[in-house]
């Protein structure tokens, strides 16, 4: 399933974002660690707040709507504009919901797993 943005727009958009990373709190940030029947995500206000701290979304089409939906009522309960997404790469499990959220307008940030790995050592 090819991805919608080609990696020259991709790059430049994450290196805006990390720029801004630490200055803009409008934002809705989203983690999820992928997996092969089913994601696990957690929602969080850019430097403030956890609203939901485990949320599973299984992997089909039903699932990322219900996901999508969940996202919406978030960002509208929030009052922010942007939504990022930052997804695990995974085999080729992270593809579907990738461009899912691509298409309906989410900034998509695709992390390494050795990235990842460090991440949970370090938490």
């Amino acid at each position: 399933m090819p991805s919608i943005l080609d990696n020259a727009t991709r790059i430049k958009r994450f290196r805006e974002l990390k720029a801004t990373l630490r200055t803009r709190r409008d934002r809705l940030l989203v983690g999820i660690d992928i997996a092969k029947a089913q994601h696990v995500a957690q929602l969080r206000l850019a430097h403030t707040r956890i609203l939901d701290p485990k949320l599973t979304i299984p992997n089909t089409h039903a699932g990322f709507e219900g996901f999508w939906a969940r996202l919406e009522a978030h960002r509208r309960d929030a009052g922010v504009a942007e939504l990022v997404c930052a997804v695990e790469l995974t085999g080729t499990y992270h593809q579907a919901l990738a461009t899912f959220l691509e298409a309906r307008g989410a900034t998509v940030v695709l992390v390494n797993n050795h990235v990842a790995q460090l991440n949970r050592r370090t938490l």
